[in-house]
């Protein structure tokens, strides 16, 4: 089969695919194989559904909508679960986008690699989740002894100190409500933003 895909491709450290208009693959660079696993002729007689991870949140017939709509000049963006031929799942973000080669038709697909991007946001909403926790338990114990203390005791300098020590317990446990405000920022889309 005549090469179909540019040459320049093979050089580039970003992974390429061009499917045929129908959602075929028919050629990709050599940063494709490394990123999927798969050679070229094993991605041609892959399926879609091949390289969609078991619980992805994406389906091959939103894969071919994607492949469709860039068909016909609508660019395409997306993150997509993908799985290795070894099983390994990976994050990718896909840009898709209409191109002529050789007085063909097909849709130029470009992979991003974001596992790592997706497994740092991971690790950082355990990392909030746990900060919360953690405050809310110590803060609830403060506030609990701060309370104790300001009834046990009836000198007003005593009392003060205690009123203090509760007011500063409240703070802290806003704070967990604020690391929770955070974490919603991080996960909206930057377009979603204020």
């Amino acid at each position: 089969m005549e090469r179909v895909l540019p040459t320049a491709f093979e050089r580039l450290e970003a992974a390429v695919v061009l499917f045929s208009e129908n959602g075929t693959p028919e050629e990709c660079n050599p940063a494709t194989e490394q990123l999927l696993g798969y050679s070229l002729e094993e991605l041609r007689q892959a399926s879609l559904a091949d390289l969609i991870a078991p619980r992805a949140e994406i389906d091959q017939a939103q894969v071919y909508d994607y492949i469709d709509s860039a068909a016909r000049g609508e660019q395409q963006t997306f993150e997509w679960q993908i799985q290795r031929a070894n099983g390994e799942p990976r994050w990718v973000q896909v840009t898709l986008s209409h191109t002529r080669l050789n007085d063909s038709r097909y849709v130029l697909g470009e992979f991003q690699d974001l596992t790592a991007y997706k497994a740092r946001g991971q690790r950082l909403q355990l990392l909030y989740r746990i900060l919360r926790h953690n405050l809310r338990n110590e803060m609830s114990v403060i506030q609990g002894f701060a309370d104790e203390l300001q009834q046990a005791v009836e000198g007003d300098d005593i009392e003060r100190q205690a009123e203090i020590i509760k007011k500063t317990a409240m703070e802290i446990g806003d704070l967990s409500d604020s690391v929770a405000d955070l974490e919603r920022l991080v996960e909206k889309d930057a377009s979603e933003r204020q």
